[in-house]
């Protein structure tokens, strides 16, 4: 008998590889997941030619989308459409965000409104005015720019 003879070939264990895929797997869905959530791809944003990218960097982002109705869209079942609702929902809002991060950090948070642009701009108006009466201080409406060579 020899030191380091054996009898067949060794294969490597491949259970920790597998584990790591689907973790990755797993956290890149729920990711995306959230990300669907936050920008309802129904809605069809106005072109202008002034829109700038949103900048995330070091910013609390809380984004509202409003649907042609005019309703702000919390979830696929759920919308808010009366005056007294939606006022509610961003006081509701501003005091998660104070609770949790403190005063100043409110100051940070970008509301991004992202309104359909088939939507009555009263009602879009309203969901912004909303957030300005519960205390956010910024407070910004989402576009698209204008694709070249895309006119009418």
């Amino acid at each position: 008998m020899h030191g380091g003879d054996n009898e067949g070939p060794v294969e490597p264990n491949l259970m920790p590889l597998l584990d790591l895929v689907l973790q990755l797997l797993m956290f890149f869905l729920i990711v995306a997941n959230f990300v669907a959530e936050q920008s309802n791809q129904d809605i069809k944003l106005p072109e202008a030619t002034t829109a700038v990218p949103i900048d995330k960097e070091g910013n609390l982002v809380l984004p509202l989308n409003v649907d042609v109705d005019g309703k702000l869209v919390l979830s696929e079942t759920e919308k808010l459409d009366s005056d007294v609702q939606i006022a509610r929902y961003m006081l509701d809002q501003y005091d998660i965000y104070k609770r949790d991060r403190g005063e100043a950090a409110v100051k940070e948070v970008a509301v991004v409104v992202r309104g359909d642009n088939r939507a009555n701009f009263e009602h879009i108006y309203r969901v912004m005015k909303s957030a300005k009466d519960a205390g956010f201080s910024n407070v910004q409406l989402r576009a698209n720019r204008p694709v070249p060579g895309g006119g009418n």
